[in-house]
């Protein structure tokens, strides 16, 4: 069996599927969770024994924005042309994920973004179908 470049590209769009669907879900969440969001990693960043602190205006600025970057980013995700911009920017915001719960000490969640930043790193790798709903001819 070898990997022709259908397949490859079929991979790809499964990839994409899941990155839209995991962020879309995790953003529509947020906005149907009624500020409980916000409050409750609002607390976590506030917690005096935590070894980095990071200021209040910022946390509350990032927690603020993150359902609108998670729709924008996972519906962005769909628009083929811009899909390497909006894979960087995919990466680019887990990154920011690790980064936050780094200084949460939440050293389980450190490790699970990484497989979740590789997948931004195979959609960048992997050739595209030009459009969702055809497959591309075979090269």
């Amino acid at each position: 069996m070898t990997l022709d470049e259908g397949r490859l590209k079929d991979a790809e769009r499964l990839i994409r599927v899941a990155m839209v669907v995991t962020l879309c879900t995790a953003g529509i969440s947020k906005f149907f969770s009624h500020g409980a969001f916000n409050q409750y990693y609002g607390e976590l960043f506030r917690n005096p024994q935590l070894r980095i602190h990071l200021p209040s205006f910022f946390v509350d600025g990032f927690l603020f924005l993150t359902p609108y970057m998670e729709l924008a980013i996972g519906l962005g995700l769909l628009y083929t042309p811009l899909k390497r911009f909006f894979t960087h920017t995919w990466c680019l915001y887990f990154v920011t994920l690790e980064f936050g719960h780094y200084v949460l000490e939440q050293w389980p969640s450190v490790n699970e973004m990484i497989p979740i930043i590789l997948m931004g790193a195979f959609c960048l790798i992997l050739p595209e179908h030009k459009s969702w709903f055809t497959r591309s001819p075979r090269a």
